[in-house]
């Protein structure tokens, strides 16, 4: 039988290197935990003979963390952010308020129909709460399979299958939107040699299977003459609405203000460019988790 692994350093040393990393010094992190600097000194110095290596290094007058230490930082960093939030999670279902499922969007950040949502299932399980996690933007598959997203919302072509399963969303399209009073905005299609002398605004400068670059411009050949990355959605909608530029979204993420008629859509080819949306839990959920009940129900109730 293999021998289990024990970690070596225990939470207070994590807790230690972590607010080190944060607040930049030994005698800032002391005072923000309360302890004596020689505390502090004692703490490191037991971390070190347990490991076997260095975690700080004096550069000039100042200690400074190692780059093991920043290591062992940034891990607890994620760590301690999992377990607070799993205290305060435990602490609100022992006091029956229900189980919370952790939902993310990948690509976009857009919650207009979440209200709609909420109310709808509040009828399917009105104990059940759903709390938004801003990161899950950032890679949320990885977030999902770390523990840190129970229900992630993925747009595109499905790129990865290991170890989670996936529910498929309402059918949305890719459509290029501009400001209201745009010399294309009463087309009802576009080729990319039409954007040719545009400023495309963009969340994201990187080239993404299944997106406008893929599929909409690289096939043409044709392109936009200056690109301006944005990394917040709303805000490239803002810039849109005032002709500042085009852009190409999710029509679900554009609808409110395509609605209120503050931006124009306009198709993507006259065959248009659809745009999948999955919501995607761990392949270990059981079939009736909060987990599985919230994107099951997401996924009836968004067609």
């Amino acid at each position: 039988m293999a021998q289990s692994h024990h970690p070596k350093l225990e939470a207070r040393h994590y807790i230690l290197l972590q607010a080190i990393q944060k607040l930049g010094s030994m005698s800032a992190a002391a005072a923000q935990l309360g302890v004596t600097p020689s505390a502090v000194t004692h703490r490191i110095r037991e971390a070190e003979r347990r490991l076997g290596v260095p975690l700080t290094a004096r550069l000039g007058t100042q200690m400074h963390l190692t780059l093991s230490a920043q290591r062992l930082a940034q891990a607890a960093d994620r760590a301690l952010d999992e377990m607070f939030r799993a205290e305060f999670d435990a602490a609100r279902m022992g006091k029956a308020k229900g189980p919370i499922v952790r939902l993310g969007m990948a690509t976009y950040s857009f919650f207009h129909w979440l209200p709609s949502f909420l109310g709808h299932m509040t009828k399917v399980d009105r104990d059940l709460q759903v709390e938004i996690v801003g990161q899950g933007s950032d890679e949320p598959l990885h977030l999902l399979q770390d523990n840190l997203l129970d229900v992630a919302l993925i747009p595109g072509p499905l790129r990865q299958r290991k170890r989670v399963i996936f529910f498929p969303l309402k059918r949305d399209e890719l459509i290029c939107i501009t400001s209201a009073s745009h010399r294309l905005a009463s087309r009802k299609f576009i080729e990319a040699g039409d954007l040719t002398a545009e400023t495309h605004l963009t969340y994201s400068s990187v080239v993404t299977e299944g997106f406008e670059y893929d599929r909409f411009f690289q096939p043409a050949g044709r392109y936009p003459a200056r690109l301006v990355p944005l990394a917040v959605p709303e805000a490239v909608q803002e810039l849109v609405a005032a002709n500042l530029g085009i852009s190409i979204l999710s029509k679900w993420a554009a609808e409110p203000r395509l609605k209120r008629g503050e931006i124009a859509g306009l198709r993507l080819t006259q065959k248009g460019l659809g745009l999948e949306w999955h919501a995607a839990i761990r392949e270990n959920e059981d079939a009736n988790s909060p987990a599985a009940i919230c994107a099951k129900t997401l996924a009836r109730w968004s067609k």
